[in-house]
């Protein structure tokens, strides 16, 4: 698919690439050309200062030995077509803490925008098992 989006700088560029990566492909052939690029246009606008270095920060930091000390019920929901955030990094995040449950969803890192009777019924099912 060609779209064209008007801009240009590093948040446009950023929004290109996070849209791409972090929707899942069924959403993505939903799309029109223009659909698209004025979704990338509207997260351009939308990506605030210091998203490159929270971007770098996320690939630099890792916190996995800190969560067998989580002990709280714990949800995990792992978006299948998720390029962003792998299915595979949901699955270790929730085998890393005592008890979680893990729920797949077929979608991209937008889960809850993507499938929402999916999500929001995972969700509503932890919540009425922990009340």
């Amino acid at each position: 698919m060609t779209y064209t989006v008007k801009g240009s700088g590093p948040g446009l560029l950023l929004a290109h690439f996070l849209t791409l990566m972090a929707t899942g492909d069924p959403a993505l052939e939903r799309l029109s050309p223009a659909e698209l690029a004025d979704s990338v246009a509207g997260l351009a606008e939308f990506v605030p200062t210091g998203t490159p270095e929270q971007v770098r920060l996320v690939e630099e930091v890792d916190t996995t030995a800190e969560l067998a000390g989580i002990g709280v019920p714990t949800l995990v929901v792992a978006a299948t077509l998720d390029r962003l955030a792998s299915p595979e990094l949901s699955r270790e995040l929730a085998a890393g803490i005592p008890g979680a449950e893990l729920v797949e969803v077929e979608s991209g890192h937008l889960v809850a925008a993507e499938a929402p009777e999916q999500w929001g019924a995972a969700v509503r099912g932890f919540l009425d098992r922990h009340r």
